[in-house]
């Protein structure tokens, strides 16, 4: 044989064997394409909503064990949170909130509503504080927006800037401020300003009239006497028997030097701090 067959030969050789390692290569690749394809089949799978509880709630597959929990309205929620990576979810199916789902938040470290920009996403609210449900932070889709016409990101990015319940109480009450007309804003701030410092309390009438002054002390039990009555304000702590009580009289207006606790606040009593009266 001489130098150049032999040449050929080798160099045969050397493509034939490149041939075999790119056909291996390419079959390896294959089969981890199809594994990777496979497995994020399986993931889709898995992230699909469950139901959860005796109300077989649509929940994430997180929504027992994890410490917290995300309160949303409905199933394609769910599915909107679950594309975005979050597991710990469950709807309350509509607007009234089921007590399974009252008693579940009571067992989380935290707990946040995330609820429709809309009347509805209010009303939920509303019931969720009304039933006594754990609500530690509140975030809301954009005013006319449903949580389900979000994308992913604005999911995650409003999940991040979720409102401390308190504050976002707080502001909503200022907001419904504008409801009073100049001559109720101006009794107020007047009546604020009468009592504060003094743990004074007085009452209101519709028209702006200061109709009783009462030790803050002995207010609880005196308001029995002012039903349908307008306001009160007293320097001290509005707390969640006053709410309550101002509710069962019929007030429309409590203010005080700051607010407590509330875990519910009814819609047809309006809460406000003395300082909120000034902006």
């Amino acid at each position: 044989m001489d130098i150049e067959d032999f040449r050929e030969r080798k160099r045969k050789e050397v493509v034939n064997r490149a041939q075999e390692i790119m056909q291996r290569w390419k079959a390896e690749r294959r089969t981890e394409d199809t594994k990777a394809i496979a497995n994020v089949v399986e993931s889709t799978e898995l992230l699909r909503p469950t139901s959860w509880g005796p109300d077989q709630l649509p929940a994430g597959p997180d929504a027992e064990t994890a410490d917290e929990l995300v309160v949303v309205e409905g199933r394609a929620d769910i599915s909107l949170l679950l594309a975005a990576g979050v597991k710990n979810s469950v709807a309350t199916n509509g607007v009234n909130v089921p007590q399974s789902l009252v008693n579940l938040t009571k067992n989380k470290k935290q707990v946040v509503a995330f609820l429709d920009g809309d009347r509805v996403g209010e009303m939920i609210l509303r019931e969720l504080l009304r039933s006594g449900a754990r609500v530690d932070s509140i975030a809301r889709a954009p005013a006319g927006k449903e949580v389900e016409e979000l994308n992913p990101t604005e999911i995650l990015d409003l999940l991040g800037k979720a409102a401390p319940v308190q504050e976002y109480l707080i502001a909503l009450e200022v907001q419904k401020k504008r409801q009073l007309s100049e001559e109720q804003l101006k009794a107020l701030r007047e009546g604020a300003s009468h009592v504060k410092g003094k743990l004074l309390s007085i009452i209101l009438s519709e028209d702006g009239e200061q109709i009783a002054e009462i030790p803050v002390g002995e207010l609880f039990d005196s308001l029995d006497q002012y039903k349908g009555e307008f306001a009160t304000i007293f320097d001290g702590v509005i707390t969640q028997r006053i709410i309550d009580k101002a509710e069962s009289l019929g007030l429309k207006v409590v203010v005080g030097e700051r607010i407590g606790k509330v875990e519910k606040k009814p819609s047809d009593v309006m809460v406000l701090r003395m300082e909120d009266l000034q902006s």
